[in-house]
């Protein structure tokens, strides 16, 4: 299966995390969320990037991912120093055929500071990775 169409969802039951195929079941006026047979709470429904991380795990919506960088002078090739940034990935409909895949970063109190755009042809992606999602470690985005 193209990873691209991956979903996860904790469960409703036990609030354990599930992956595989989303369904829909209509019933009268709500609809019941499955993944993998297993009803999932919607509220943590997320699909795959179809991107991984710098360690080769699938990047999903709602993850935290990180990324360190080096720090430059102007003029210099040397870096003075790394920085760090944290983000929530979002996926960004614009009806082309592939979605945008983006990192929202925040400053150290959790402000929302800049859109990065995951460019999957580039590699440019592969420098972040995953360190929770915004479900189980809703604190992590916030840097110290």
């Amino acid at each position: 299966m193209n990873d691209r169409y991956l979903f996860r969802g904790r469960r409703l039951y036990n609030g354990e995390w599930e992956r595989g195929n989303l369904l829909q079941v209509q019933r009268d006026l709500y609809a019941d969320y499955f993944v993998n047979g297993e009803e999932v709470d919607t509220t943590t429904i997320g699909q795959s990037t179809g991107l991984r991380d710098k360690n080769g795990t699938l990047i999903f919506e709602g993850d935290l991912v990180q990324r360190r960088a080096p720090i430059y002078q102007l003029g210099s090739n040397e870096p003075t120093g790394e920085y760090t940034a944290t983000g929530t990935v979002v996926v960004r409909e614009d009806g082309n055929e592939a979605p945008n895949v983006c990192v929202a970063t925040h400053d150290h109190l959790g402000n929302a500071v800049d859109i990065v755009l995951f460019v999957k042809t580039s590699g440019w992606h592969e420098g972040w990775f995953v360190i929770g999602n915004i479900w189980d470690d809703p604190e992590a985005c916030i840097n110290d």
